[in-house]
């Protein structure tokens, strides 16, 4: 069962301090990757399995995760939820500007069980599809 008010993971692509912070500041518990695992190299697959497993909702602004093989599927089965920012060269700023506009509309994703991977751009969001098979 879900929680009523999500708890974040932000990758260390979005930063170690502001926008972990930035959430914070909205009310929410946020881990971070070093938090977590007290180092910042860590694998995709080794930190998508601890997440999932943990039922945090990611933030990134690691768009490949959803082409790369191994961090697909591993997001498939460990049933990670994920929010991607899609513009990676946006400052702080932006991508504040960027989730502040869409909040409404993310909202609706974070009671829902993952799989999933829904994309933020500066148009909106929309989900991106997963496959069914191959895990």
């Amino acid at each position: 069962m879900l929680q009523s008010q999500p708890e974040f993971f932000v990758d260390h692509c979005l930063g170690t301090k502001r926008f972990p912070e930035y959430l914070r500041n909205k009310g929410f518990e946020v881990k971070t990757m070093m938090g977590v695992f007290s180092r910042s190299d860590v694998q995709d697959v080794e930190w998508i399995e601890a997440v999932g497993g943990n039922n945090w909702i990611v933030f990134t602004k690691d768009a490949a995760i959803r082409r790369r093989a191994a961090e697909r599927d591993a997001v498939i089965k460990h049933t990670l939820r994920m929010i991607c920012l899609v513009h990676q060269q946006l400052s702080f700023a932006e991508s504040v500007t960027v989730i502040e506009r869409n909040w409404s509309r993310l909202e609706k994703w974070f009671s829902k069980p993952g799989p999933w991977i829904v994309a933020v751009r500066k148009s909106g969001i929309e989900e991106v599809r997963l496959p069914t098979v191959g895990v």
